[in-house]
Protein backbone atom coordinates (compact mmCIF):
# COMPACT_ATOMS: atom_id res chain seq x y z
CA UNK A 1 0.00 0.00 0.00
CA UNK A 2 1.57 3.65 -0.92
CA UNK A 3 2.35 6.16 1.77
CA UNK A 4 -0.74 8.33 0.19
CA UNK A 5 -2.97 5.62 0.38
CA UNK A 6 -2.48 4.99 3.57
CA UNK A 7 -2.24 8.51 4.92
CA UNK A 8 -5.93 9.22 3.07
CA UNK A 9 -6.81 6.21 5.18
CA UNK A 10 -5.84 7.25 8.46
CA UNK A 11 -7.02 10.84 8.06
CA UNK A 12 -10.68 8.84 7.02
CA UNK A 13 -10.15 7.21 10.21
CA UNK A 14 -9.72 10.55 12.31
CA UNK A 15 -12.62 12.27 10.29
CA UNK A 16 -15.34 10.00 10.14
CA UNK A 17 -16.04 9.50 13.90
CA UNK A 18 -15.85 13.21 14.18
CA UNK A 19 -18.83 13.07 10.90
CA UNK A 20 -20.48 10.62 12.98
CA UNK A 21 -20.43 12.17 16.20
CA UNK A 22 -21.64 15.41 14.75
CA UNK A 23 -25.08 13.57 12.72
CA UNK A 24 -25.34 11.93 15.99
CA UNK A 25 -25.37 15.42 17.80
CA UNK A 26 -27.65 17.20 15.36
CA UNK A 27 -30.44 14.28 15.17
CA UNK A 28 -30.58 14.57 19.39
CA UNK A 29 -30.80 18.27 18.89
CA UNK A 30 -33.53 17.89 16.16
CA UNK A 31 -35.40 14.99 18.28
CA UNK A 32 -35.01 17.14 21.27
CA UNK A 33 -36.62 20.66 19.25
CA UNK A 34 -39.28 18.21 17.90
CA UNK A 35 -40.20 16.98 21.38
CA UNK A 36 -40.56 20.18 22.80
CA UNK A 37 -42.98 20.91 20.08
CA UNK A 38 -44.79 17.89 19.62
CA UNK A 39 -43.93 16.04 23.14
CA UNK A 40 -42.57 12.83 21.24
CA UNK A 41 -41.18 11.56 24.28
CA UNK A 42 -44.55 11.46 25.92
CA UNK A 43 -46.46 9.60 22.85
CA UNK A 44 -43.21 6.91 23.34
CA UNK A 45 -43.73 6.29 26.71
CA UNK A 46 -47.27 5.42 26.14
CA UNK A 47 -46.71 3.37 23.29
CA UNK A 48 -44.18 1.09 25.48
CA UNK A 49 -47.21 1.03 28.00
CA UNK A 50 -49.88 0.35 25.18
CA UNK A 51 -48.02 -2.24 23.25
CA UNK A 52 -48.22 -5.15 26.36
CA UNK A 53 -52.42 -4.47 26.36
CA UNK A 54 -52.56 -4.54 23.12
CA UNK A 55 -50.81 -7.86 22.32
CA UNK A 56 -52.61 -8.81 25.44
CA UNK A 57 -55.84 -8.16 23.57
CA UNK A 58 -55.22 -9.90 20.63
CA UNK A 59 -53.46 -13.16 22.14
CA UNK A 60 -56.77 -13.40 24.16
CA UNK A 61 -58.90 -12.25 21.18
CA UNK A 62 -58.00 -15.21 19.28
CA UNK A 63 -58.74 -17.47 22.17
CA UNK A 64 -61.98 -16.54 22.96
CA UNK A 65 -62.75 -12.95 21.87
CA UNK A 66 -63.53 -10.08 24.09
CA UNK A 67 -64.67 -11.99 27.16
CA UNK A 68 -61.84 -13.71 27.49
CA UNK A 69 -59.87 -10.28 27.53
CA UNK A 70 -62.32 -8.67 30.11
CA UNK A 71 -61.84 -12.23 32.18
CA UNK A 72 -58.18 -11.30 31.99
CA UNK A 73 -57.73 -8.07 33.25
CA UNK A 74 -61.12 -7.02 34.48
CA UNK A 75 -61.77 -7.99 38.61
CA UNK A 76 -63.64 -11.62 38.69
CA UNK A 77 -66.94 -9.44 39.72
CA UNK A 78 -66.74 -7.35 37.33
CA UNK A 79 -69.89 -6.72 35.48
CA UNK A 80 -68.20 -6.30 32.39
CA UNK A 81 -67.94 -9.99 32.32
CA UNK A 82 -71.64 -10.20 32.00
CA UNK A 83 -72.79 -10.67 28.34
CA UNK A 84 -76.04 -8.42 29.40
CA UNK A 85 -73.79 -5.39 30.47
CA UNK A 86 -73.53 -1.83 27.96
CA UNK A 87 -72.05 1.22 27.61
CA UNK A 88 -75.59 2.72 29.10
CA UNK A 89 -75.03 0.51 32.40
CA UNK A 90 -71.60 1.43 32.62
CA UNK A 91 -71.91 5.25 32.50
CA UNK A 92 -74.83 4.48 35.34
CA UNK A 93 -72.23 2.85 37.14
CA UNK A 94 -69.72 5.63 36.97
CA UNK A 95 -71.61 8.35 37.32
CA UNK A 96 -73.27 7.17 40.74
CA UNK A 97 -69.65 6.53 42.12
CA UNK A 98 -68.34 10.17 41.02
CA UNK A 99 -71.67 12.35 40.53
CA UNK A 100 -69.81 15.59 41.43
CA UNK A 101 -65.99 15.22 39.83
CA UNK A 102 -65.73 16.44 36.42
CA UNK A 103 -66.52 14.27 33.50
CA UNK A 104 -65.44 16.60 30.24
CA UNK A 105 -63.43 19.85 30.67
CA UNK A 106 -63.69 22.32 27.28
CA UNK A 107 -62.00 24.90 26.85
CA UNK A 108 -63.07 26.80 30.16
CA UNK A 109 -66.10 24.96 30.49
CA UNK A 110 -66.86 21.59 32.96
CA UNK A 111 -69.65 19.60 33.64
CA UNK A 112 -69.58 17.32 36.39
CA UNK A 113 -70.71 13.53 35.48
CA UNK A 114 -73.88 14.79 37.68
CA UNK A 115 -74.56 17.76 34.43
CA UNK A 116 -73.69 15.30 32.13
CA UNK A 117 -76.14 12.78 33.36
CA UNK A 118 -78.97 15.60 33.63
CA UNK A 119 -78.06 16.63 29.91
CA UNK A 120 -77.96 12.89 28.36
CA UNK A 121 -81.05 12.13 30.33
CA UNK A 122 -82.90 14.82 28.07
CA UNK A 123 -81.70 13.55 24.97
CA UNK A 124 -82.41 10.08 25.53
CA UNK A 125 -86.47 11.22 26.59
CA UNK A 126 -86.43 13.24 23.63
CA UNK A 127 -85.33 10.19 21.61
CA UNK A 128 -88.11 8.00 23.53
CA UNK A 129 -91.06 10.94 22.27
CA UNK A 130 -89.69 12.29 19.09
CA UNK A 131 -91.89 9.39 17.15
CA UNK A 132 -94.70 11.25 18.63
CA UNK A 133 -93.35 14.70 17.39
CA UNK A 134 -95.48 16.52 14.51
CA UNK A 135 -93.74 18.50 11.82
CA UNK A 136 -95.33 21.62 11.70
CA UNK A 137 -94.46 24.95 9.58
CA UNK A 138 -93.09 26.71 12.81
CA UNK A 139 -91.37 23.52 14.14
CA UNK A 140 -92.27 20.86 16.54
CA UNK A 141 -95.27 20.22 18.19
CA UNK A 142 -94.80 17.62 20.91
CA UNK A 143 -97.26 14.84 21.51
CA UNK A 144 -97.75 12.47 24.58
CA UNK A 145 -95.47 9.59 24.31
CA UNK A 146 -96.88 6.39 24.71
CA UNK A 147 -97.04 3.66 27.44
CA UNK A 148 -93.00 3.12 28.86
CA UNK A 149 -93.06 -0.37 26.97
CA UNK A 150 -94.26 0.59 23.95
CA UNK A 151 -92.09 3.93 23.31
CA UNK A 152 -93.94 6.33 20.71
CA UNK A 153 -89.96 7.49 19.47
CA UNK A 154 -87.02 5.81 18.16
CA UNK A 155 -86.74 2.10 19.37
CA UNK A 156 -83.38 -0.20 19.87
CA UNK A 157 -82.22 -0.72 17.43
CA UNK A 158 -82.77 2.68 15.32
CA UNK A 159 -79.75 4.84 13.51
CA UNK A 160 -79.22 8.42 13.93
CA UNK A 161 -76.90 10.19 12.56
CA UNK A 162 -74.84 13.04 14.01
CA UNK A 163 -72.83 15.81 12.38
CA UNK A 164 -71.60 17.98 14.81
CA UNK A 165 -68.22 19.40 15.86
CA UNK A 166 -66.04 18.05 18.53
CA UNK A 167 -67.59 19.65 22.12
CA UNK A 168 -69.71 18.65 24.89
CA UNK A 169 -72.63 18.14 23.26
CA UNK A 170 -71.19 15.67 21.30
CA UNK A 171 -70.50 13.39 24.21
CA UNK A 172 -74.00 13.98 25.50
CA UNK A 173 -75.42 12.66 22.22
CA UNK A 174 -73.23 9.78 22.65
CA UNK A 175 -74.52 8.76 26.08
CA UNK A 176 -78.45 9.67 25.86
CA UNK A 177 -78.86 8.13 22.47
CA UNK A 178 -76.83 4.85 24.35
CA UNK A 179 -80.01 5.11 26.86
CA UNK A 180 -82.24 5.28 24.16
CA UNK A 181 -81.31 2.32 22.58
CA UNK A 182 -79.89 4.33 19.50
CA UNK A 183 -77.23 3.05 17.11
CA UNK A 184 -75.32 6.51 16.84
CA UNK A 185 -73.47 7.09 12.92
CA UNK A 186 -70.86 9.75 13.98
CA UNK A 187 -69.97 11.42 10.97
CA UNK A 188 -67.15 13.92 10.20
CA UNK A 189 -68.32 17.13 10.13
CA UNK A 190 -66.35 18.23 7.44
CA UNK A 191 -67.90 16.38 4.79
CA UNK A 192 -70.20 17.76 2.47
CA UNK A 193 -72.68 16.95 -0.70
CA UNK A 194 -71.97 13.73 -1.82
CA UNK A 195 -69.65 12.16 0.61
CA UNK A 196 -72.07 13.08 3.55
CA UNK A 197 -75.02 11.99 1.89
CA UNK A 198 -73.31 8.61 1.41
CA UNK A 199 -72.61 8.16 4.92
CA UNK A 200 -75.86 8.75 6.41
CA UNK A 201 -77.94 6.79 3.38
CA UNK A 202 -75.71 3.63 4.57
CA UNK A 203 -75.83 4.13 8.19
CA UNK A 204 -79.50 3.79 7.70
CA UNK A 205 -80.27 6.90 9.58
CA UNK A 206 -84.16 7.79 10.49
CA UNK A 207 -82.87 10.88 11.77
CA UNK A 208 -80.18 13.16 11.00
CA UNK A 209 -79.09 15.40 14.23
CA UNK A 210 -77.08 18.23 13.18
CA UNK A 211 -75.22 21.04 15.01
CA UNK A 212 -76.15 24.50 14.41
CA UNK A 213 -72.03 24.93 13.34
CA UNK A 214 -72.96 22.56 10.68
CA UNK A 215 -75.92 24.19 9.15
CA UNK A 216 -74.37 24.73 5.44
CA UNK A 217 -73.70 21.12 5.36
CA UNK A 218 -77.36 20.72 5.52
CA UNK A 219 -78.85 23.09 3.15
CA UNK A 220 -76.40 20.87 0.77
CA UNK A 221 -77.74 17.76 1.59
CA UNK A 222 -81.62 18.29 3.14
CA UNK A 223 -83.39 17.64 0.34
CA UNK A 224 -81.81 14.81 -0.81
CA UNK A 225 -82.14 13.37 3.04
CA UNK A 226 -86.22 13.48 2.94
CA UNK A 227 -86.25 12.06 -0.58
CA UNK A 228 -84.28 9.10 1.52
CA UNK A 229 -87.46 9.35 4.35
CA UNK A 230 -84.59 10.91 6.97
CA UNK A 231 -85.58 13.33 9.41
CA UNK A 232 -83.57 16.19 10.29
CA UNK A 233 -83.54 18.43 13.07
CA UNK A 234 -80.85 20.96 14.65
CA UNK A 235 -79.48 21.67 17.44
CA UNK A 236 -77.50 24.91 18.95
CA UNK A 237 -79.60 27.88 16.72
CA UNK A 238 -82.65 27.74 13.86
CA UNK A 239 -82.02 27.20 10.44
CA UNK A 240 -84.32 27.82 7.24
CA UNK A 241 -84.31 23.88 6.56
CA UNK A 242 -84.99 21.96 9.14
CA UNK A 243 -86.47 22.29 12.64
CA UNK A 244 -84.66 23.47 15.73
CA UNK A 245 -85.22 21.02 18.40
CA UNK A 246 -83.77 23.55 21.50
CA UNK A 247 -87.01 23.67 23.09
CA UNK A 248 -87.71 20.24 22.86
CA UNK A 249 -84.90 19.68 24.87
CA UNK A 250 -84.86 22.28 27.06
CA UNK A 251 -87.94 21.05 28.41
CA UNK A 252 -87.74 16.84 27.90
CA UNK A 253 -86.85 15.52 31.80
CA UNK A 254 -83.61 15.38 33.12
CA UNK A 255 -85.47 12.15 34.92
CA UNK A 256 -83.57 8.57 33.55
CA UNK A 257 -85.00 6.80 31.15
CA UNK A 258 -87.11 3.84 31.83
CA UNK A 259 -83.79 0.65 31.84
CA UNK A 260 -86.27 -1.14 29.27
CA UNK A 261 -85.02 1.29 26.77
CA UNK A 262 -81.50 -0.61 26.86
CA UNK A 263 -81.19 -3.26 29.83
CA UNK A 264 -81.32 -5.84 27.03
CA UNK A 265 -78.28 -4.57 25.04
CA UNK A 266 -75.24 -6.26 25.01
CA UNK A 267 -71.17 -6.10 24.46
CA UNK A 268 -71.91 -7.52 21.18
CA UNK A 269 -74.54 -5.46 20.08
CA UNK A 270 -73.75 -2.19 17.77
CA UNK A 271 -73.31 1.07 19.79
CA UNK A 272 -72.48 3.44 16.37
CA UNK A 273 -70.50 3.64 13.41
CA UNK A 274 -67.02 5.67 12.67
CA UNK A 275 -66.29 6.16 9.04
CA UNK A 276 -62.78 6.47 7.01
CA UNK A 277 -61.42 9.35 5.92
CA UNK A 278 -62.79 8.95 1.96
CA UNK A 279 -59.36 9.67 0.89
CA UNK A 280 -59.33 6.98 -1.96
CA UNK A 281 -63.34 6.87 -2.26
CA UNK A 282 -66.40 7.39 -0.49
CA UNK A 283 -65.94 7.06 3.43
CA UNK A 284 -66.67 3.50 4.90
CA UNK A 285 -68.25 2.58 8.10
CA UNK A 286 -66.90 0.91 10.43
CA UNK A 287 -69.08 -0.77 13.33
CA UNK A 288 -68.46 -0.11 16.91
CA UNK A 289 -69.88 -2.74 19.64
CA UNK A 290 -70.81 -1.94 23.15
CA UNK A 291 -68.10 -4.21 24.02
CA UNK A 292 -65.35 -1.94 22.41
CA UNK A 293 -66.87 1.23 24.18
CA UNK A 294 -66.77 -0.46 27.63
CA UNK A 295 -63.02 -2.09 27.10
CA UNK A 296 -61.48 1.06 25.99
CA UNK A 297 -61.48 2.46 29.52
CA UNK A 298 -60.18 -0.90 31.00
CA UNK A 299 -57.41 -0.92 28.30
CA UNK A 300 -56.32 2.50 29.90
CA UNK A 301 -56.37 1.72 32.96
CA UNK A 302 -54.29 -1.58 32.25
CA UNK A 303 -51.64 1.10 30.61
CA UNK A 304 -51.79 3.94 33.71
CA UNK A 305 -51.15 0.58 36.04
CA UNK A 306 -48.40 -1.09 33.88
Amino acid sequence: MSRVSLCCRQRADMVLPGVCALQLGGSFVAYKFLDSKHHLSNDIKWMRRLLPVKRSLANHYKKGGLHAWLACWAPPCSPLLCSGWNFAMQWNETMAKYPNKDCVVFDDVSYTFREMEAASNRIANWAASVGALVVAASGFEVCAPLTVLTFAGLRRGDKVALVMENRPEFIMCMIGFAKAGVVLAMINNNLRSRSLLHCIKVSGAKFALFGYECADALAGVSDDLTALGCKQVVWGGTVDVAPSIDMQLSAASTEPVHPAMYSDIGLGDDFGYIYTSGTTGLPKAAIIKHGKVVSLPLAFWCVLSA
